[in-house]
């Protein structure tokens, strides 16, 4: 009920950004309070021992199944970092380039105005020679 009202929430705008737990996550909590409460069974039971082992079994396909699932996600994330590298390692050498070139159009125009600067100290020059 609680995650209605919030849910509810959401739609009048009253919470926003809400978080969802990926469903396998509910799954692995589920069958692990499964084989818990199996196991406290299990336990009271008398002549159960060959239940017992087929717990076991399912318990070993269980946890290599998450294992599985723990290494692919480590994957997963492993290849979304060197996405992001790349991507910002782009970024960087396109801003780098960005960066030159306008440090070079800066010294372009600096030396524009030196030129001005010159070309007017001359015709000062010439105009007191000519007097």
């Amino acid at each position: 009920p609680t995650k209605w009202l919030i849910k509810g929430c959401s739609f009048l705008g009253l919470t926003r950004d809400l978080k969802r737990v990926p469903n396998f996550k509910i799954q692995r909590a589920k069958l692990t309070m499964q084989f818990k409460n199996a196991e406290q069974k299990l336990a009271q039971a008398s002549n159960a021992e060959d239940w017992r082992q087929y717990l076991e079994q399912e318990y070993e396909q269980f946890s290599q199944s998450m294992n599985e699932w723990t290494e692919l996600k480590q994957q997963w994330y492993q290849q979304k970092r060197e996405q992001f590298s790349e991507a910002t390692q782009e970024l960087s050498q396109e801003l780098h380039r960005k960066w030159e070139q306008t440090a070079i159009h800066s010294r372009l125009q600096e030396l524009e105005y030196a030129l001005k600067i010159q070309s007017k100290r001359l015709e000062s020059l010439t105009l007191q020679f000519a007097s």
